[in-house]
């Protein structure tokens, strides 16, 4: 499946700064090979509610239609990644399980009421017969620091853990290494 998808590349923090930038029209997918790491993602995609033609009509079509991207992202994310996903409220809950499987961990949801205006400059003979989308989310992700070991992935706190342990000393040291009372206020 092809998606016609504004994708628009900072090449460096100072061409971004002059307004030098890639805008590419056309699908999305065709130039992920070509990203350097992102250090943001912002996807504005799929709703889940026949928006534009390629736009599902039912939310549980969006893993599906998110799968291509979704893998692209993370390969290409570095640990410093963010991601910003709008949707709809089922249609984000549709697609958390994908973003978490690869790698992206939920930090916060925020909510966006469009209003009322919104809905009437929103319907037509088409979208009358159904309750119009007043709202919006975003939900903030970033990705989840694991280390490679020859144990498996392990979590920031697994391998710091581990490698204390690796040492000899006693975890209590930590305290003393850390300048703190007890492993409560470290």
């Amino acid at each position: 499946m092809t998606v016609n998808a504004r994708f628009m590349r900072f090449h460096d923090p100072k061409e971004a700064a002059k307004g030098r930038i890639t805008l590419h029209l056309g699908p999305a997918q065709t130039v992920y090979g070509d990203w350097p790491s992102p250090v943001l993602i912002v996807s504005d995609g799929a709703y889940g509610v026949g928006g534009f033609p390629g736009d599902p009509r039912i939310p549980d079509e969006l893993e599906d239609w998110y799968a291509e991207h979704v893998i692209a992202w993370s390969k290409h994310a570095h640990p410093a990644t963010t991601l910003w996903f709008w949707n709809t409220e089922i249609d984000w809950a549709t697609v958390h399980p994908l973003l978490a499987r690869n790698g992206w961990e939920y930090v916060q949801t925020i909510f966006w009421n469009k209003g009322i205006a919104h809905i009437a400059g929103n319907v037509n003979g088409d979208t009358i017969r159904r309750m119009p989308t007043v709202t919006e989310v975003c939900v903030f992700y970033w990705r989840r620091l694991t280390f490679t070991t020859p144990n498996g992935p392990m979590s920031a706190c697994q391998w710091l853990r581990t490698e204390w342990q690796r040492t000899g000393m006693p975890l209590y040291r930590a305290n003393e290494a850390c300048g703190v009372k007890n492993a409560a206020t470290r």
